[in-house]
């Protein structure tokens, strides 16, 4: 996820999806990186993301406790400009939400073809 954020994230137009289930990681570099990079951050429900929000809330725009793949691409869309980067990548588990991550990925692929 830092990688992914420090590559495409230069200009500060980043839409970042991520969060879900803590895999017993640390978060403080991960917030650090988002943000400098982000602008505005959409978390999945889960503990990761409970760890995260209060490194950066009221430091960036978010919206959290998203419970699906359409509702966390739906905002995205309305979040996001010409130019900017919806970049899906939780950096936490997800399987309260998804089989496996390539579930995850077909689900965030099929809901951008929906827009």
């Amino acid at each position: 996820v830092r990688a992914a954020i420090k590559r495409f994230g230069n200009d500060g137009d980043i839409i970042w999806i991520g969060g879900g289930e803590d895999k017993e990681m640390q978060y403080e570099a991960l917030a650090q990186d988002v943000l400098a990079h982000c602008k505005y951050v959409i978390l999945f429900e889960g503990t990761a993301s409970e760890i995260m929000k209060p490194m950066l809330e009221g430091k960036v725009e978010m919206t959290t406790d998203i419970g699906s793949m359409k509702e966390a691409v739906q905002k995205a869309h309305e979040v996001s400009a010409t130019g900017d980067i919806v970049l899906m990548s939780p950096g936490a588990a997800s399987f309260n939400m998804f089989k496996n991550e390539f579930d995850r990925g077909e689900q965030f692929r099929e809901e951008v073809r929906n827009l």
